[in-house]
């Protein structure tokens, strides 16, 4: 699968511009904004909504603390493999 283009919407899913795979020093975002980032950028690699909404509030429902990068990587273990319809012919 190939996910060139679709990565960049996740460099800014952390509030204090961290970024993903950096601690976050401060967790000031609201649960309801880290949610909708998430599920924004699950879509944008091709999951739909409903599969990317019902991930993300699992994952919150085990730790509504947890920040963007880490709710981000819940929910796509959670989710497995490539989103349903996109195959990669690139072998």
């Amino acid at each position: 699968m190939s996910l060139a283009g679709k990565l960049s919407a996740l460099a800014d899913l952390d509030s204090d511009g961290a970024g993903i795979g950096k601690p976050s020093s401060v967790k000031t975002a609201s649960t309801s904004s880290i949610s909708e980032s998430v599920v924004v950028a699950l879509t944008g690699l091709g999951w739909n909504e409903r599969s990317a909404s019902d991930a993300v509030r699992s994952v919150l429902a085990r730790d509504s603390g947890a920040s963007a990068a880490t709710v981000l990587r819940e929910a796509l273990l959670s989710l497995g493999s490539a989103p349903s319809g996109k195959v990669s012919r690139e072998q």
